[in-house]
């Protein structure tokens, strides 16, 4: 029997003593004590052209199999790509047996050893596995397989704009002073050391007929053959540069320091000294160029999106995301970067090179995490960046019967483990043979293959460890909504209109919704069998369920709309207390997307929360002006703008002729709206 309380240990599991992990002189890890991984699906065509419009494209899945130990060990794998040129890595270091790389990612990576985009040149792939420690990382020099090789002609990944000095006369001669375009659409920037006793042109060759171009400067736009830049002191500068339309070109002396806004800190530029021993008191903190080189390391805690910026604000240098993970992307429209790629909430260790315009992680330490009191079987994989999560487990049915199930979200490839009592994983569970697609099979100890789900989803698991089998289950269920709209017909092929428990049914969950057009005084009532009314089968009025919604009366016990509009509501019946809530669709419209309301512009949609409470997070710029309309790209459907805002508390929001404008400064805001009490309160997103 376990003891009766719940323990608390740290994510790294001191306990797991990988210190044997370590390379000295207790452990080899060479081909004498460890197996070499093996490629297992190497072919490949002679030649590949890539081209930059299938950036998105798979280029291949690549499998390999596992590296066993004779001692207990942690083990890491990274995809390598060999080249004359040096070498590159395709699949940075992860537990998985299996990942997908696409054209954008393999064209990063042969960007990164500057391959030639004019010629077809002969590369080589390998795995390689290393020993990891606690967190992840890896720990030395590792075991590589067999390599392969084919011939890849590249496209151009990114080009660079070459600072020169005038007095080099229009050639480069420092080929390491240059600012970079990483999506190779001459929208460049970068930081380099300058010098104010010089001055400066800027050289390229990355136009389509190979010419070499020479700009100067001139009221802050590049001018072929003009004036070279002039500065006033020696140092770093950040350079902000296009060579497009506009040529505009922008730069400012380089800081020591780099600011790291996110969902961590209300996407915020100020600072904050952390509290010493609480991790997650550093949130809004600088990491720091100890050399002023570009490359700045420190600590921050991440919980999901996060961008860098190179000054106090947004007006400047933002690093956002690039094509693959851990590479930065200048351009304004830049993603974020995001911590659910990497291992999810933590306090993260970074190094950001803005020279070449790639960050690492150096080490993860998570919170401590609650381990349960029931007996446990632990997903371990994808979705929980391959550590013990307490959100992925599922549970035994009884205590000693082997069989376990729950319900989870999963994504990718997973292992299934137990633990000694939640602190030291006990044994590892995998598939015997490669389950790509498959949704059942065998579970055995230290098995080759790691599991992986035909599609991000949320799954029913069922384990059964002594017959040694696991089942993904997935199955909806629905309830019914007949009236008015379809004639009060219910034999089995009626028009019904399906409501459902949302995603996939979940073991016990009473909750169904849909989006349903309801018009005034419609009436209807819920059944759960097509073609019965009997009340064993489901039969649902108002007498039975009584609705909180406002939208809603009672119509001789059946269900009434009572709202004034014909339009599309968020239905959501909670079967556990016998509740029904509806919600109209709003979006808000207005000068940040031209105040198109067609039925495919750029409108955001504001989530129902509850009876006519509506939540919508957004960016906001200061003097932005907008309303709320419905669903059919009509102003006469909905139209909710400054005169019906009867309560506010905010200073931030006023009338401007009849539309909402916001005055704050710009930023990510949460907007709520109550339609019923006519109010809208605004705060910085969280």
């Amino acid at each position: 029997m376990k003891t009766n309380f719940v323990k608390y240990i740290l994510f790294f599991l001191a306990s797991f003593a990988f210190v044997s992990c370590q390379e000295d002189d207790q452990v080899k890890f060479t081909e004498d004590t460890a197996t070499v991984p093996v490629l297992t699906n190497p072919e490949f065509e002679s030649l590949y052209n890539l081209d930059k419009a299938q950036a998105d494209d798979v280029f291949k899945t690549f499998t390999w199999t596992a590296t066993k130990t004779d001692f207990p060990s942690k083990i890491v794998y990274a995809l390598e790509l060999i080249s004359e040129e040096g070498l590159s890595t395709v699949i940075e270091e992860t537990a998985s047996l299996t990942s997908e790389v696409t054209i954008g990612e393999l064209n990063s990576a042969l960007g990164a050893v500057e391959a030639d985009t004019l010629t077809a040149a002969n590369y080589e792939f390998r795995v390689v596995s290393k020993l990891a420690n606690d967190s992840g990382n890896s720990t030395g020099v590792g075991l590589a397989s067999e390599s392969f090789n084919t011939s890849i002609k590249p496209y151009a990944s990114h080009y660079k704009l070459f600072v020169v000095a005038a007095s080099e006369g229009g050639k480069v001669v420092d080929s390491e002073r240059y600012i970079i375009s990483s999506a190779a659409d001459h929208e460049y920037a970068g930081a380099v050391e300058l010098l104010a006793t010089e001055t400066y042109e800027f050289y390229t060759n990355d136009f389509n007929d190979g010419s070499a171009i020479v700009y100067g400067v001139v009221d802050g736009a590049f001018v072929e053959g003009g004036d070279a830049l002039v500065l006033e002191e020696d140092g770093k500068y950040n350079f902000t540069a296009s060579l497009n339309d506009d040529q505009a070109v922008s730069f400012v002396k380089a800081q020591p320091i780099l600011w790291v806004p996110g969902a961590h800190n209300g996407w915020s530029h100020d600072i904050v000294e952390p509290v010493e021993g609480d991790i997650q008191s550093y949130t809004n903190v600088n990491l720091v160029s100890v050399q002023n080189n570009g490359v700045y390391t420190g600590k921050v805690w991440l919980t999901s999106e996060f961008k860098f910026s190179a000054q106090a604000g947004w007006d400047g240098t933002n690093y956002g995301a690039g094509s693959s993970k851990g590479q930065l992307d200048t351009d304004p429209g830049a993603g974020n970067h995001n911590a659910a790629d990497f291992e999810g909430p933590g306090l993260y260790e970074l190094e950001v090179n803005t020279n070449s315009n790639i960050f690492k992680v150096l080490s993860v330490e998570k919170l401590p995490i609650e381990v349960p009191e029931e007996n446990a079987l632990w997903i371990v994989g994808d979705q929980s960046a391959w550590g013990l999560n307490v959100n992925d487990i599922i549970l035994e049915t009884k205590e000693g019967s082997g069989i376990y199930e729950g319900v989870v979200d999963l994504v990718g490839a997973f292992d299934l483990r137990t633990t000694q009592d939640g602190i030291k994983v006990d044994k590892t569970y995998r598939s015997p043979v490669i389950t790509e697609g498959q949704v059942s099979g065998n579970v055995e100890e230290n098995a080759t293959y790691t599991f992986r789900v035909p599609k991000k989803d949320k799954y029913l698991l069922k384990v059964d460890l002594n017959e040694g089998t696991y089942e993904l289950g997935e199955a909806i269920n629905y309830v019914y909504k007949v009236g008015d709209a379809n004639g009060w017909n219910n034999p089995d092929d009626a028009n019904y209109f399906e409501i459902k428990i949302p995603e996939i049914y979940v073991r016990g969950s009473k909750v169904y919704e849909t989006t349903l057009t309801m018009t005034p005084g419609e009436g209807f009532k819920i059944v759960g069998v097509p073609g019965s009314w009997a009340d064993s089968d489901g039969n649902w009025g108002f007498d039975n369920f009584p609705s909180n919604s406002s939208l809603i009366n009672n119509d001789g016990g059946n269900f009434k709309f009572v709202g004034e509009e014909a339009k599309e509501y968020k239905v959501t019946l909670d079967f556990n207390n016998n509740t029904m809530a509806f919600g109209e669709r709003i979006y808000k419209v207005g000068s940040a997307n031209g105040w198109n309301d067609t039925a495919n512009s750029n409108r955001q949609r504001a989530e129902w929360v509850s009876d006519q409470v509506y939540v919508l997070e957004t960016a906001l710029v200061a003097n932005e002006e907008f309303k709320f309309v419905g669903i059919l790209g009509s102003w006469d459907d909905g139209n909710y703008g400054w005169g019906d805002v009867e309560n506010t508390t905010s200073e931030l929001l006023q009338d401007k002729d009849g539309n909402i404008q916001f005055v704050g400064t710009d930023g990510t805001y949460k907007l709520t709206i109550d339609l019923a009490s006519k109010s809208i309160e605004i705060e910085a997103a969280q």
